[in-house]
């Protein structure tokens, strides 16, 4: 009797371990399979993967194709693959900022010729931008006495619509190190004509930022702030003749530049930059209007 009952015993107690153990199996690749998920959500660090732009530009594909052009975010560039730079959406623009250089990859936005008509006065303040992590945080004593101007890359001129884009247009990371006659010659130049463009055809959308070639010098007080050697500019719009498109490139530097020398095609710049401009395009009307750099076209 006691020997059954040790049997009965023994046989309840190994199937006890069997179920746990299964149990345990079970939960354990429950767990693992949670940790690889979050592993892979975790190293998917681009903050434009490839993936997502195709899908964009099949949802945009008809629109695109309409005859009142008005694709949103169609101003923001494609960045290279791994780009670890910080994206910050304002009222009027958005920016690209990298934190290897302490300035913008690029700033975009769209230009609207109701925006040209407001009346709210220039800011005389230059502000650290808020949002940056502090150590990040460019202010404007970094520029003092270094010999170039707080270049704007979106212009206080185009942000006279709102107080908000006013002010936020003078956050230091919508600025960059930029030689006072590039600032108040060709560079200024090409914002005045994209201000004519935008009356002229309702609408249009820029984008641009710094070159990084070779080794740079660097200034700053608080912080160290790369020196571009260049500066780019690219405009699309859709008149009544059609898509255009049409770039610039500026060296920056005290030489004198005309506004004509510096015209060159979107597919230049993006063999410089490895950016993909106005990639939301259909892909003919993107490889058409990319490889023209005519600026009669736009007179």
């Amino acid at each position: 009797m006691l020997r059954k009952k040790f049997v009965y015993i023994v046989v309840v107690f190994v199937c006890s371990i069997i179920v746990l153990a299964d149990k345990y199996k079970e939960d354990n690749k429950s767990i693992t399979r949670n940790e690889v998920v979050a592993s892979n959500r975790s190293t998917n660090l681009n903050p434009f993967p490839e993936q997502q732009s195709v899908k964009i530009k099949e949802n945009v594909e008809d629109v695109a194709n309409e005859e009142n052009e008005n694709i949103k975010g169609l101003e923001i560039p494609l960045a290279p693959k791994n780009t670890q730079s910080l994206l910050l959406k304002r009222k009027a623009y958005t920016v690209s900022f990298n934190k290897m250089t302490n300035q913008p990859d690029w700033v975009a936005w769209c230009l609207t010729d109701d925006e040209l008509s407001g009346k709210v006065s220039r800011s005389k303040d230059f502000y650290e931008d808020p949002d940056l992590p502090l150590m990040h945080r460019v202010v404007s004593e970094d520029y003092k006495g270094c010999g170039y101007d707080r270049g704007h890359m979106a212009p206080a001129a185009d942000m006279k619509f709102s107080a908000r884009a006013m002010r936020e247009c003078f956050y230091m990371s919508n600025i960059c190190p930029q030689n006072h006659e590039l600032n108040a010659g060709g560079w200024e130049k090409v914002e005045r004509a994209c201000r004519r463009w935008a009356e002229k055809y309702k609408k249009v959308y820029i984008v641009c930022g710094p070159i990084f070639s070779g080794k740079s010098k660097s200034i700053g007080r608080e912080h160290i702030i790369m020196v571009p050697d260049s500066f780019f500019k690219c405009i699309y719009t859709k008149g009544k003749k059609g898509h255009q498109a049409i770039a610039f490139i500026f060296k920056n530097t005290s030489t004198k530049q005309n506004i004509n020398e510096a015209v060159v095609c979107v597919d230049k710049v993006e063999k410089i930059t490895g950016m993909d401009f106005f990639y939301m395009l259909p892909d003919d009307i993107e490889c058409e209007i990319e490889q023209s750099c005519s600026l009669k076209q736009w007179q």
